[in-house]
């Protein structure tokens, strides 16, 4: 039992250096001061955010380190995620995958960004992370 908890600490800390390498939020989200992606992302998919887990749906992929290069390159052209590519893709999930079950998602621009700075991209000023 003890090893099994060791690995899980080496585990979780293993996560969190990665998630402090690739520039993870700096703000906090999933909360009542930033439910956007609870509410228009978080029923289908989740992510693991610097507080904690954020959103509960198990329907589409895990989006946690969305924005690193630990991140399946799924986007159109089997390219790595980027804010475009995310833009892209919510406005019309089946322009660059048909079958896919995801449905658009009308959100304007800020708050694209704001869930692209969510998923650790931008910040919600457009800049990114690693930004003065």
């Amino acid at each position: 039992m003890s090893r099994l908890l060791a690995r899980a600490g080496v585990a979780a800390a293993a996560f969190a250096a990665c998630a402090a390498l690739a520039g993870e939020l700096k703000h906090d989200v999933g909360t009542n001061d930033n439910p956007l992606y609870e509410k228009e992302c978080g029923g289908c998919h989740r992510f693991l955010g610097p507080s904690g887990p954020v959103g509960t749906g198990s329907m589409g992929p895990n989006l946690s380190g969305f924005f690193t290069p630990f991140y399946p390159p799924t986007a159109s052209g089997d390219r790595a995620w980027d804010e475009k590519a995310l833009r892209d893709w919510l406005r019309n999930p089946r322009a660059s995958r048909p079958h896919s079950t995801m449905p658009p998602v009308a959100l304007d621009e800020d708050d694209l960004r704001r869930v692209a700075a969510e998923l650790g991209g931008a910040r919600p000023d457009g800049r990114s992370e690693g930004a003065n």
